[in-house]
């Protein structure tokens, strides 16, 4: 009889002993942190660019002169854009597109439209200098540029380009760049107005 309850005292012994073992691990814990870096070769590319200059849209009696038309110089930089007005409501709209070709994404930073009342030179054709200043406040006072999201085919789905909009890795999207004429104006000038210095930029920086 006294032989049984030896017995069972050191069974219940040895499993306390195993329950404080298990909980000292418990308390001791080793945090592993494992670290690897690469730095990618040419592979990584950064390329944002424009290209496939589309057609140009022409509204009301808006032209395009002979010869003229929007191009591309390198293929950050858009040039040539010219247009005739004649009467309110009209305008053109060259289509382009604006790609990421490259394989980091991209976003805009910020956006630099031309200011059409301080930003740009009017120079009227007028002999008479008061007509000639009439003319070029005239047309100051309603000519406008836009800069916008559109289709291949179509000016009339337009979204403004914006800060902050997105161009990922191997994304295309079709733009245009506006001038009109606006439909509110009240009268054209008596002579022709050149108006000179239209310039924008869009930056794009890694999203």
């Amino acid at each position: 009889m006294k032989e049984r309850t030896k017995n069972i005292l050191i069974a219940v012994l040895i499993v306390g002993l195993v329950s404080m073992t298990v909980a000292y691990a418990a308390l001791t814990q080793v945090l592993n942190i494992n670290a690897s870096a690469k730095v990618l070769g040419k592979s990584t590319t950064w390329n944002v660019h424009f290209a496939n200059l589309g057609t140009v849209d022409k509204h009301g009696y808006a032209n395009v002169p002979s010869g003229k038309g929007l191009v591309l110089s390198g293929t950050t930089t858009l040039q040539g854009l010219e247009a005739n007005l004649s009467a309110p409501g009209d305008y053109v709209a060259y289509k382009f597109d604006i790609v990421n070709s490259g394989t980091i994404n991209a976003k805009i930073s910020g956006i630099t439209l031309p200011n059409m009342s301080t930003g740009v030179t009017y120079t009227g054709s007028a002999s008479d200098s008061t007509k000639k200043t009439a003319d070029e406040n005239l047309v100051k006072q309603n000519i406008q540029y836009e800069l916008g999201y559109c289709t291949a085919t179509s000016d009339a789905t337009y979204t403004t380009i914006a800060q902050n909009d997105t161009l990922n890795a191997g994304q295309t999207r079709t733009a245009c760049i506006r001038i009109s004429y606006k439909s509110t104006a009240t009268d054209v000038p008596s002579a022709d107005v050149t108006v000179t210095g239209i310039n924008a930029h869009i930056d794009y920086v890694q999203n």
